[in-house]
């Protein structure tokens, strides 16, 4: 549906959605009920996952390559932006991740 109050954002209202919004309730939920069913488990899974993907990213020379690239590229902007010449590496602009310098 568009915008019928004019407050810039786009409503989509059907019956099913208001069905939704009625059954959960607000009060039901609390910071830590969501840090123990969602947080905690994102952070553990995500914990196990970095370790594997920073050992495979390290070992893999096109990722590498593909990675150098952008942080030319960034490095050439931030100087464009700051004024500064653009082949000059600044602190801002180095995107490299440490495990590669």
């Amino acid at each position: 549906m568009d915008d019928e109050d004019g407050d810039g954002k786009d409503i989509a209202m059907n019956s099913d959605s208001e069905e939704e919004s009625t059954r959960l309730d607000s009060s039901n939920l609390s910071p830590t009920i969501c840090k123990e069913g969602i947080g905690n488990p994102l952070e553990e899974l995500l914990n196990n996952v970095a370790s594997g993907w920073k050992y495979h990213v390290s070992n893999t020379d096109p990722v590498k390559q593909d990675w150098l690239k952008l942080d030319n590229a960034t490095t050439i902007i931030c100087g464009h932006m700051s004024g500064k010449d653009a082949s000059s590496k600044t602190k801002d602009c180095g995107h490299l991740p440490s495990f590669w310098k």
